[in-house]
């Protein structure tokens, strides 16, 4: 059911249409009037939704306001006697001119691309306790600068702020449970705390970001692919007890990364994991994990120090490609037990410390042949 508010008072075909007064501020057309779509008339809610336009080429969507409204919106609470609870898919997309937003205690849910490509929109300010913000809520809003969200945010749903460059202040309440694929791709942030209320976030959650240092707290289970992948100014990473992988492509491309601690618990390090991580310089692996997997390390230039345990099972040569400084060392006692993944352009320029008495043994089991050389510890 489609309600819309006329600007004037006006009779038409016997129905009133009253005239109702926006709460918002610099308005440049006192008659733009927000469509809504009723959700229930019982309970007199409503959302805010985009308009239909139907020309002669075809019909097509226009924001609920006018795309060139100039200046600061409050989104009210109350539309024609409706109450206004959410905030519908790409009602305010592309509003390029709005720099920015307060959105009432009311509104519980933000609809997908609601503010995408608002690229004038600098602060938005949320007055109460939104429970999800939906895919690509506020993707492409390059001038976006700072943006609270309340407690009561449960779901940060799949590119939510994808390309906000400049949100540099962002706080993550302690009722969040979920981060979204992509939702944060290219922020500007340096640093963020993720509440231990979390417990999944998707693939290329902050890939590209400008975070410089993160912890992942222990009910996180998963650090999914290419979670921090390109943050070129991450330097430390700290990983709390209860995290169990760590997935492809997890934090490759993080040049900048010097420290990270990798606790007992993870059992799964994934391909690429830890590609092109040039400043760092020493890693233990943990004695859950039992496969090194292709490229983990790959131009990993600086590493000079990587321990392995005694439980490691299979091992891809080509995880330490380019990595010429390397010293691994092995704890494994017979060499025979662990499955060797053959490259190209063997031996690798990486020395193997094993240990005392079992230099034979590896010899015996081609290993000689991997490596540059093979010492006794």
């Amino acid at each position: 059911m489609l309600f819309t508010l006329m600007a004037s008072a006006q009779a038409s075909g016997g129905q009133i249409h009253r005239k109702t007064k926006i709460p918002s501020r610099n308005i440049r057309n006192s008659s733009d009037s927000p469509q809504i779509r009723v959700l229930s008339e019982s309970e007199k809610t409503c959302e805010l939704i985009s308009k239909t336009i139907n020309g002669a080429n075809g019909s097509y969507e226009q924001p609920c306001i006018s795309d060139s409204y100039l200046g600061s919106y409050i989104i009210p609470s109350k539309v024609g006697g409706y109450t206004v609870v959410r905030i519908g898919n790409n009602a305010f997309c592309r509003c390029k001119k709005i720099t920015s937003l307060k959105i009432p205690s009311t509104v519980k849910e933000i609809g997908e691309y609601a503010f995408s490509g608002c690229t004038s929109l600098t602060n938005v300010k949320i007055a109460g306790s939104i429970k999800v913000i939906s895919k690509g809520a506020f993707y492409f809003c390059s001038s976006l600068e700072t943006m609270n969200l309340p407690e009561g945010l449960i779901n940060i749903e799949e590119d939510a702020f994808a390309f906000c460059e400049r949100l540099t202040t962002i706080s993550l309440p302690n009722t969040l449970i979920s981060i979204g694929k992509n939702s944060f791709n290219g922020c500007g942030f340096v640093s963020l705390s993720i509440p231990s209320s979390v417990k999944t976030i998707g693939d290329g959650a902050f890939y590209r970001s400008q975070l410089k240092s993160i912890v992942i707290p222990s009910n996180i289970k998963a650090i999914s692919n290419n979670t921090f992948a390109g943050c070129e100014l991450l330097t430390s990473v700290n990983i709390h007890i209860g995290v169990t992988s760590i997935g492809d492509n997890a934090f490759s491309g993080c040049k900048s990364l010097v420290s990270i601690i990798i606790p007992e618990s993870i059992d799964h390090i994934g391909k690429w994991a830890f590609a092109s991580c040039r400043s760092l310089t020493t890693l233990t692996i943990p004695d859950n994990v039992i496969v090194i997997r292709s490229s983990t390390f790959s131009w990993c230039t600086s590493l000079n120090s990587l321990t392995i345990s005694s439980n490691i099972k299979e091992i891809d040569l080509d995880a330490f490609s380019d990595c010429k400084t390397l010293s691994i060392y092995c704890s494994i006692q017979n060499p025979k037990n662990c499955i060797i993944r053959k490259i190209e352009g063997l031996p690798l320029k990486v020395s193997l410390y094993v240990p005392k008495g079992t230099k034979t043994l590896y010899e015996e089991a081609g290993w000689c042949n991997y490596f540059s050389s093979i010492f006794e510890k």
